[in-house]
């Protein structure tokens, strides 16, 4: 029943910010006049800007464009075009409204444009979506350990705490008996040094003495006895 739930409401926020996102474009439409202009509205400002306030009496804008080739301003218009995603979809979806059907309307595109288009709402969406969804997610960990309790795994690696770490291992002897070695720190070591005990006879350098059976099994032990101990 909870899993159910929780995949209602992902879907049902899903739709919800689909509908927020499309408000949001209408109303830069209607409002802000995003796109009436055209594609290349900001070069055009630019280029206006630029002769207004840094004219070139001798030329060299032109000059510049001839021995380039064309790749000035070529590529900034270029640039400018691409950064400019909102008016990229605001252009693309005032024509689909204008045409006499959806179908119609994205057939005035080009592929450029759709492409444009779809990945420009695909980028605001997934700006839009990535916290609405992880808090989804969140609520559901908090609600599954505090009520439920299940996912502790879950939740406690999403909240990315270092320390309060464990692990298990287990051993199968030549008797066939299971030897279980379970160890839990509350506080994990952030500095290490060298155990010269390692490589002694009861330490587990050398391969004397088996890793499970040895009594200082570990090369390095916490440089501080606050980081868990200088016990192997």
């Amino acid at each position: 029943l909870v899993a159910l739930v929780h995949a209602g409401v992902h879907l049902s926020l899903a739709v919800v910010l689909l509908l927020l996102l499309e408000l949001g474009v209408e109303v830069c439409i209607k409002y802000e006049h995003l796109g009436n202009d055209g594609l290349g509205s900001m070069y055009r400002w630019f280029e206006a800007y630029q002769e207004a306030h840094f004219p070139d009496p001798m030329g060299l804008r032109t000059m510049a464009h001839r021995w380039s080739m064309g790749l000035y301003p070529g590529v900034i218009q270029a640039a400018m075009v691409v950064y400019d995603i909102p008016e990229a979809v605001a252009v693309a979806r005032n024509t689909i409204c204008a045409a006499p059907s959806v179908a119609a309307g994205f057939a005035q595109l080009s592929r450029l444009q759709v492409t444009a288009y779809y990945a420009g709402m695909l980028a605001y969406y997934w700006l839009l979506a990535i916290p609405a969804m992880g808090f989804v997610f969140g609520l559901y960990l908090y609600v599954c350990v505090c009520w439920f309790h299940v996912h502790y795994d879950e939740a406690f690696s999403a909240l990315r705490i270092a320390n309060f770490k464990g692990l298990t291992r287990l051993h199968i002897t030549k008797e066939g008996d299971l030897e279980i070695f379970s160890l839990g720190i509350e506080k994990v070591p952030t500095g290490w040094r060298e155990d010269q005990r390692w490589y002694g006879a009861q330490g587990g350098g050398g391969g004397r003495v088996a890793s499970h059976a040895a009594a200082f099994p570990s090369r390095w032990v916490p440089a501080t006895p606050t980081g868990g101990g200088e016990g192997g």
